[in-house]
């Protein structure tokens, strides 16, 4: 039997294996199993097992539902018998799911659905499932890293109420650990707040690796479903993925009762906590003033680069982040660095009726290592930091109960 990161053809026809993918969009009806709309636009995971004998089982979860279907996979009769290609027909009731697997390349598993009259609706993927110490075809010396710093950049959530203006958000963040066997665990927060959590395992399709899951706030209300990017230790980081955000109606949600939805990016990189004496945001020299803070709201007018606040501080050699007199905005940030995550505080100014408030922010640092494709080693490396806070709109500016701010942080060089 092959290893479960091959659907190659062995002299017995062996396609056995394991794969897994990320759906965030299926067709209408397509299913037996009864999926209610709203369910169905927050997207699946999707995991398939074959055995040596072509044997299928398909496993589709949804947010609320589990559809299980089997088949089996036989050769294309019209394929040459080098290049075989392997094909099942699942019978659903719209008119089929059908399925193709790939002797050759990666290994991928396309599903096809189509309608009633046979033509092609939807296509989706499943990638063959991978341990984290399993050296990859492409590149023997390729490891995937253990574990990673996430962020979960977005260009702002639609509304589903059309009447509504799309929603500004700061960025979201997490921490993914890859055990040896590739099972995956993610936790963090979306960039209203909410905590979420999730997993999956690590599959080698398309470059980068990736890990397709399904990230729940504990409600249930709110998903993220897609494939959050996974590190390996040849090219360095940081590398992208993508997902689905769905936000369920709720009268006390803090950034859209009436819900909404947005395609939010994933970008992880590989983190080693810094040695002593080094600083966690690669590339900050010493120096009185060495790093540099942002801080950006869609309800305050921006007066640089980034946002509405814009400051330099000293990252001392113990991480620590020192302010200059007179910090009339109350900046504090802590950096935690055996976790490569940041927590802080700034004074907002309001315009009256409403004072002056403190509000805290948080994140994670992202640190940036290319890599030499040759030697291995770094040939660059800068460290940066973003997250987010929430805090009450100016008055007069947006109609939410709470907006959500960005938060950046970079070495500063003179």
């Amino acid at each position: 039997m092959l290893a479960a990161s091959s659907l190659s053809l062995a002299q017995d026809q062996d396609i056995s294996g394991s794969a897994h993918g990320a759906f965030t969009e299926l067709p209408n009806g397509a299913f037996s199993t009864p999926i209610s709309a709203e369910e169905n636009r927050r997207g699946a995971i999707g995991r398939m097992e074959i055995t040596p004998s072509g044997a299928l089982s398909l496993t589709i979860r949804f947010a609320d539902h589990v559809h299980h279907q089997t088949g089996v996979f036989t050769v294309d009769e019209n394929s040459p018998p080098d290049d075989p290609l392997y094909v099942a027909d699942l019978g659903e009731t719209s008119g089929g799911l059908y399925l193709k697997a790939y002797r050759d390349g990666t290994g991928e598993i396309a599903l096809e659905w189509r309608d009633g009259d046979g033509n092609y609706v939807y296509a989706g993927f499943l990638m063959p499932a991978i341990s984290r110490d399993e050296p990859l075809a492409t590149e023997p010396s390729t490891k995937p890293e253990a574990y990673s710093t996430v962020t979960l950049p977005t260009d702002g959530l639609t509304p589903d109420d059309p009447s509504k203006p799309q929603v500004q958000t700061g960025a979201g963040y997490g921490i993914l650990l890859i055990s040896t066997s590739g099972a995956s665990v993610f936790a963090g927060a979306l960039p209203d707040g909410q905590s979420v959590t999730g997993g999956g395992q690590l599959v080698n399709g398309s470059w980068p690796l990736n890990v397709p899951m399904m990230l729940r706030t504990s409600s249930g209300r709110d998903t993220a479903t897609g494939h959050v990017a996974a590190v390996d230790n040849f090219l360095g980081g940081p590398v992208d993925g993508f997902m689905l955000w769905v936000k369920g109606a709720s009268p006390h949600d803090p950034l859209l009762p009436s819900g909404g939805q947005t395609y939010i990016g994933t970008r992880t990189a590989a983190y080693t906590p810094p040695a002593r004496g080094e600083r966690i945001l690669l590339g900050s020299q010493g120096g009185p003033l060495n790093a540099r803070i942002w801080l950006r709201s869609p309800d305050r007018p921006e007066t640089n680069d980034y946002g509405f606040l814009e400051k330099l501080f000293t990252l001392t050699s113990g991480n620590q982040a020192v302010f200059p007199a007179p910090n009339t905005d109350k900046l504090q940030v802590n950096f935690l660095p055996t976790l490569g995550l940041f927590t802080g505080k700034v004074k907002l100014s309001y315009i009256p009726p409403l004072q002056s408030k403190t509000v805290h922010f948080s994140g994670v640092v992202l640190q940036h290592r290319y890599l030499d494709p040759v030697s291995g080693e770094p040939y660059f490396e800068e460290g940066e930091a973003k997250g987010f806070f929430l805090a009450e709109p100016q008055p007069g500016t947006l109609d939410v109960p709470k907006v959500s701010g960005g938060v950046r942080m970079a070495p500063y060089y003179e």
